[in-house]
């Protein structure tokens, strides 16, 4: 039985993590390691169609605003809607 590739001569590769391309026309068992598998699999499942907000991804990568602060605003929401406490937002940012 010939592929599909091998009829139209048609090719679409994709390279994996592990450094093998892939033929997604025609694959392979022996070009699929497990590691690729695994990686692909906990990026689907990382975040399984939450919504983020800026704090909570700031504190899984570390990252800061082009000012250098860092977001939180559902600490905001949290201290300030919620306890009362004072409206200054400049200890959330």
């Amino acid at each position: 039985m010939q592929s599909v590739a091998a009829d139209t001569g048609a090719r679409a590769w994709q390279r994996m993590l592990s450094g093998r391309r892939l033929d997604l026309l025609d694959p392979s068992p022996l070009d699929i390691e497990i590691e690729d598998i695994a990686h692909g699999l906990a990026r689907v499942a990382r975040w399984n169609g939450q919504a983020l907000s800026s704090g909570q991804l700031e504190r899984v990568y570390g990252f800061t605003d082009v000012d250098g602060s860092r977001p939180d605003a559902w600490r905001y929401l949290v201290e300030v809607q919620d306890k009362g406490l004072p409206a200054d937002v400049t200890g959330y940012r």
